[in-house]
């Protein structure tokens, strides 16, 4: 509806909401209603029904639309029923899109750069919303929709498709709450005080655009060829400014007079969110890698994608995997990437976030939406650490060892561990000592942990083994024959390679003589050295013999061999027998045998003949009273030459030889 009247109407409203703007600054945020569909790039967002009421309230949903990634559309119900028109009262409403980080309501005062909206107002006429008179219907025009770019401005802002020429010639911008009267169709007519709103907005650069608004699907238009019945000027739009990529919807009511209400209700925006920082990527070092330089550790990450750059980053080390217990945070940064200060040795579970220019957050690389939900880096310059364990075997005195010894080895890694699985220490393989000595060593494998960190192996020791038990040695005098009942002594001495013999390492040992004969023992006991180990000597034992001392030959037979007796005599053949002490032994056995020499070479040993009837055979007999061993010898068996006689002492082993002749 074309109308001029209201010019000056417009004007005075304008200063009235300029002188209320002072009010609005503190005015609280309405909370943002739950959203039904959050999705991009054409699909809508619906809000629940937003209610003001009062004499000022304002606010806004939080999505951050980007009108350079697409167009926006914004459509809404606009019930204005709660408006008073009292006297001394009135109020308006907006609703649209401002720059982020304006105030909601009236975002620009008289110049425009911060967004675009619909500002409402109605006739100033008091109890103008009432019904008209049943059969007299008059111009009553009851509710004002515009578009508004700067606030306090009216229909002059239009611009688009030009600029009218007479702005207050405009159609479908009054609109009629009853009654129908002759400047409006049946379309424009009988709104009861709800309209359903569309705003159309385009981006046409970065910090411009277009807006254009249909209430009850009519476009808005000017009159410019002086016919009321048509419009020239459609649909009117206008441009505007402001960050295109960083629009928020907003929503407010500024009234005075009364207690005033609006509802705008089934509120759908159609368009493209602005993007929000992804989340960066770690990407060095690798997921669970092991870090052995001593130098600072490099942490790199992907650069962050939105709308709205630069983006700054934030990078975070925990000492645990529930990421509760920070150890580093580095504040703000403006590359993607740090050289972590201070990096000792220690398993650290990392992170990273992006901020975008204007505060928005991604979440952090640890978050469900990253691959690596844990990112775990361990640096981990240190070898492991080898320890020996107890030495074992037999342990004997003076710190020395009688038997090899065996030495178990562990190792221990805090950081990275030991393959496969990580363990913080684990058993390596037993070494035992080779030969002896006075300072053996043994020497543990090496063992590399996780890392890479490789530990040398360690000696254990010094350990003084000594297996061998002393060596005794004895000695016999006399080359080791003695006379029967003889006091004679054996002497031994100890010798000892490596822990030396314990004093006395000499002695002696009494040989018993109380019986004659050959390959008597004399036995050295366990123990009678002992070396500084505690090993005892074994048994040693040396063979030796008791002999009867025996008298020579005696007459009538010449020891020399000189005696020579007639052939067919008898010769007697004596000897006596003593022990060492020069006692007289009684009962020894000997025999005789003969042989005969011829021209230097011995015959055959034949046993003697006795002419006594008192000797057995070739034994001889023992006389008591002379103490002498006799045997008659008969010669008259034998034939004349050299004989050998041989005395054989059956009890001692020993012989005795003498010559004789027989002519």
């Amino acid at each position: 509806m074309k109308k001029f009247s209201y010019l000056m109407i417009i004007v005075l409203i304008s200063s009235l909401v300029l002188a209320g703007c002072s009010l609005l600054s503190n005015v609280g945020q309405v909370p943002t209603t739950e959203q039904s569909v959050l999705s991009r790039n054409g699909s809508p967002i619906t809000y629940d029904d937003v209610t003001l009421t009062g004499g000022s309230q304002a606010g806004h949903f939080p999505e951050i639309w980007d009108l350079t990634a697409c167009d926006m559309i914004i459509s809404f119900t606009y019930n204005a029923n709660g408006l008073v028109d009292d006297a001394g009262a009135h109020a308006w409403a907006e609703l649209g899109i401002r720059q982020l980080g304006y105030g909601d309501f009236n975002p620009t005062w008289q110049v425009e750069g911060a967004g675009v909206w619909l500002a409402t107002d109605y006739e100033w006429s008091v109890n103008t919303f009432d019904p008209d008179p049943v059969g007299a219907p008059n111009l009553d025009l009851d509710d004002k929709l515009i578009l508004q770019k700067a606030g306090g401005h009216g229909e002059g802002d239009y611009n688009l498709p030009s600029a009218p020429p007479a702005p207050g010639n405009n159609h479908r911008v009054w609109w009629d709450r009853d009654g129908v009267n002759p400047w409006q169709s049946g379309a424009t007519a009988n709104t009861n005080g709800i309209y359903n709103v569309v705003i159309k907005l385009h981006a046409t650069t970065v910090t411009s655009g277009t807006a254009y608004m249909t209430i009850k699907g009519l476009d808005q238009g000017f009159e410019t060829d002086g016919n009321w019945n048509t419009i020239e000027l459609t649909p009117a739009g206008m441009t505007f400014t402001g960050d295109m990529t960083k629009m928020q919807v907003f929503y407010g009511l500024y009234g005075y007079g009364a207690t005033h209400s609006v509802t705008f209700e089934d509120i759908t925006v159609e368009g493209c969110l602005a993007i929000l920082p992804s989340v960066p990527t770690i990407t060095w070092p690798a997921n669970g890698v092991y870090i052995t330089t001593a130098a600072l550790t490099h942490i790199d990450w992907t650069d962050s994608t939105g709308t709205f750059t630069p983006f700054e980053y934030k990078y975070e080390a925990y000492g645990d995997a529930n990421y509760t217990s920070l150890i580093y945070s580095s504040g703000w940064l403006n590359v993607s990437e740090i050289q972590s200060p201070g990096t000792p040795e220690d398993v650290y579970y990392i992170r990273v976030m992006a901020k975008d220019s204007i505060g928005n957050l991604s979440d952090w690389s640890n978050g469900s939406a990253n691959p690596y939900i844990i990112y775990k880096i361990t640096v981990d310059n240190t070898p492991p650490v080898i320890t020996a364990g107890t030495p074992t075997g037999i342990i004997g005195l003076n710190d020395w060892w009688t038997s090899d010894v065996t030495v178990p080895f562990s190792a221990t890694d805090n950081l990275s561990g030991f393959a496969p699985d990580g363990v913080l220490s684990i058993d390596l393989a037993s070494k035992t000592t080779v030969g002896e000595g006075v300072a053996l060593n043994v020497t543990s494998d090496g063992i590399s942990d996780r890392a890479g960190n490789l530990a040398v192996g360690i000696q254990a020791g010094p350990f003084k083994v000594d297996l061998t038990p002393p060596m005794v040695i004895v000695t016999l005098p006399n080359s080791g024959v003695y006379l029967l009942n003889q006091v004679v002594s054996a002497t031994w001495s100890a010798t000892d390679a490596h822990s030396g013999v314990v004093p006395p390492t000499t002695g002696t040992i009494l040989i018993n003589t109380s019986s004659v004969g050959t390959g008597q023992t004399l036995t050295v006991p366990v123990g009678t050295a002992v070396d500084y180990a505690g090993n005892p000597s074994a048994v040693v034992t040396a063979n030796y013999s008791v002999v009867y001392a025996y008298s020579d030959i005696l007459p009538p037979i010449n020891p020399d061999g000189s005696s020579i007796f007639k052939l067919g005599s008898t010769v007697p053949v004596k000897f006596q027998l003593r022990d060492a002490n020069g006692t007289f032994v009684p009962n020894a056995i000997a025999k005789i045998y003969l042989l005969k020499i011829s021209n230097g070479i011995t015959g055959t040993e034949l046993e003697a003949v006795s002419t006594s009837a008192a000797t057995t055979g070739n034994l001889f007999r023992y006389d008591s009273t002379s103490n002498q061993y006799i045997f008659n010898l008969a010669t008259k068996p034998l034939s004349t030459g050299t004989w050998q006689i041989r005395i054989e002492l059956v009890d001692d082993g020993m012989s005795y030889i003498v010559k004789i002749g027989l002519k």
